[in-house]
């Protein structure tokens, strides 16, 4: 952070503490917001689409945050105010090529979004390559702000690994998001197929694990790492971009919104693991957003005591067998997941969790949901991943899906025999 970026954020926040009601932001102020946006452009890689001033009285402090890569709607900017209190309207196409025109970027740092929305001739144009010397563009295009060869590396696996899972399929988009919080995480996968309509991608372990590596990689001391991470394909030019949100809120439930929510396993972090995620990446308090430190305030001072009754009665609780599956008790096979399952549960109840903590004092969804993610994840690695394993306890199921479908049929047994015990368990 430059020292001039510093004075411009300093005056920023004095005059703002004057103007906090709904009104529009007088000139001068405005104006300090623009010098800001111009100290703050840097070479190929542009300057911030908005920016964030959080003020809290209480403690006096002043948190800024900056978007340099999400598309921006000015009429949702500040959603709990009405609208018709506001002067707000909403960018026009025409304005974005304007913006690369204003702050040139490179290829690698142009979202996928915004390449498409402009096009590439204007990409070309507001990165200077309209004649004068030419950069050929990446096969990987990222939006970060340090990239280490480690870094490149897994990136590049990953897109790799992206296409292998869509060579079956007929497509012209995709998006891979996976997003992690403490302990809790979740990954979604969709793609556009030619006629516009959507289709769900199962993500196996193998895959979420590479983006695990990335996450633990990009991690920086005192700034942490990256609350989720997108990867979007285009299969007309063959590119990968990557993009990162280091510091906006996530709900698992929303990564993807023009998915139907009953195609995917989502879940919503808990606000406990928010804390437990400034634990394992911690962040100098200049990089803990204005929410975060609110919401881990909030959560510390309202914890309530815990009994653990509830865990117990549920590990105490004999396992049954699901009406739709009571058919495989008679496998040997099948009975070993099922004591498997048992067992996973158990081992997942007893564990220190922010799930588990949150279970001790009420039987909450979300906490239900991580527990059986945990059990789930630790099944499949045991059963699905093992593919004669996988083929064996497949036959049994008596699918048409044929060998092909083996991974995906045993998945969908195992996941039902968890949800199954854990709701008898917490009598849901």
């Amino acid at each position: 952070m430059s020292t001039e970026q510093q004075q411009i954020e300093a005056t920023i926040a004095a005059d703002a503490r004057r103007v906090l009601e709904p009104i529009e932001v007088p000139s001068p102020l405005a104006d300090l917001w623009e010098e800001l946006r111009e100290v703050m452009a840097a070479l190929d890689r542009g300057t911030w689409f908005s920016a964030t001033l959080d003020l809290v009285r209480a403690d006096g402090s002043a948190a800024f945050s900056y978007n340099h890569d999400e598309r921006i709607r000015f009429d949702r900017l500040i959603p709990e105010l009405d609208p018709a209190d506001m002067d707000l309207t909403s960018p026009l196409d025409e304005s974005w090529a304007d913006e690369l025109r204003r702050h040139p970027r490179s290829p690698a740092y142009v979202p996928a979004w915004l390449r498409e929305l402009v096009g590439g001739e204007a990409v070309a144009r507001g990165s200077g390559q309209d004649g004068r010397g030419t950069t050929p563009e990446p096969d990987v295009h990222r939006t970060t702000r340090t990239v280490l060869p480690k870094q490149e590396q897994i990136e590049a696996t990953i897109a790799a690994e992206a296409r292998r899972l869509l060579e079956q399929r007929e497509w012209t988009t995709a998006r891979f998001t996976v997003a992690r919080v403490g302990g809790e995480g979740t990954s979604v996968g969709r793609c556009t197929r030619p006629d516009g309509s959507l289709e769900a991608i199962r993500l196996r372990m193998p895959f979420r694990d590479l983006w695990e590596e990335l996450r633990e990689v990009m991690n920086e001391p005192d700034r942490g790492t990256w609350f989720s991470a997108t990867l979007d394909l285009d299969r007309a030019d063959g590119s990968a971009a990557f993009s990162y949100n280091h510091d906006e809120r996530i709900w698992f439930d929303r990564l993807i919104p023009d998915l139907d929510p009953a195609d995917l396993h989502l879940t919503v972090p808990l606000d406990e693991s928010w804390a437990d995620e400034l634990r394992r990446h911690p962040r100098s308090p200049e990089y803990v957003p204005a929410w975060l430190r609110a919401l881990v305030g909030s959560e510390a001072a309202g914890s309530e005591p815990e009994d653990g009754a509830a865990v117990e009665r549920a590990i105490g609780v004999a396992p049954t067998w699901p009406p739709s599956r009571a058919g495989l008790a008679s496998s040997a096979r099948w009975s070993a997941v099922f004591d498997a399952v048992s067992e996973e549960i158990v081992r997942a109840l007893r564990a220190e969790t922010p799930a588990t903590e949150l279970l001790r004092r009420e039987a909450d969804d979300r906490a239900l949901e991580q527990v059986a993610e945990t059990a789930t994840n630790a099944l499949l690695t045991r059963f699905v991943e093992d593919e004669s394993a996988c083929a064996a306890l497949a036959a049994e199921l008596g699918s048409s899906n044929g060998p092909e479908g083996a991974e995906d049929d045993v998945t969908d047994a195992i996941t039902d025999l968890v949800d199954w015990q854990l709701a008898r368990r917490f009598e849901r």
